[in-house]
C-alpha cells in the first residue's frame, strides 16, 4: 500500500448549462393554473440562481402574473433569434428541459461553423 495519488480532471469544458444560450426568459403565471404556477416558480428559481458565468451578460428573467393568458407559460429567446414557447399546463419540466438541450446544441453547432468558442476556461478540479 502506498500513498493515493490524486488525479486532476479538468471540468470546465465539459459543462452544459441549461439556460446558456438563452438571452430572455419571460415566465407569465395563470393563477388558475397551479400546476403551471409551480412549474414556472421552479424554472424562474434556476434561472436566478444560475451562476452568472453560466448566462448571458444581458440575461434577464421575469415573472409576472398573467390573468388573460390562458395557462401559465415560459417564453423563451435564444440569442441567435429562436423563440420558443411552453404552455406549462401540458408539459413537465423534464421536456422543457429536454427541448432546451435541443436549442443549446442547434446553437452551439451554428456557433462553431462561424468561429465562435463558446467553451469554458478549464477548471482544476481534484479527485
Amino acid at each position: 500500500m502506498g500513498k493515493k495519488r490524486r488525479v486532476q480532471v479538468f471540468t470546465g469544458s465539459m459543462l452544459q448549462p441549461l439556460y446558456r444560450y438563452l438571452l430572455s426568459a419571460k415566465l407569465g403565471v395563470n393563477p388558475l393554473d397551479l400546476h403551471g404556477q409551480n412549474i414556472a416558480k421552479q424554472i424562474f428559481l434556476k434561472c436566478k440562481q444560475a451562476r452568472p458565468k453560466y448566462l448571458q451578460n444581458d440575461f434577464n428573467a421575469t415573472l409576472v402574473q398573467d390573468n388573460a393568458a390562458p395557462a401559465s407559460y415560459f417564453h423563451a429567446k435564444f440569442i441567435n433569434g429562436y423563440e420558443q414557447k411552453w404552455y406549462l399546463h401540458k408539459s413537465t419540466e423534464e421536456e422543457i428541459n429536454r427541448n432546451l438541450k435541443y436549442f443549446n446544441y442547434q446553437i452551439e453547432m451554428e456557433r462553431n461553423l462561424q468561429g465562435h468558442d463558446d467553451e469554458y476556461e478549464d477548471e482544476e478540479t481534484q479527485l
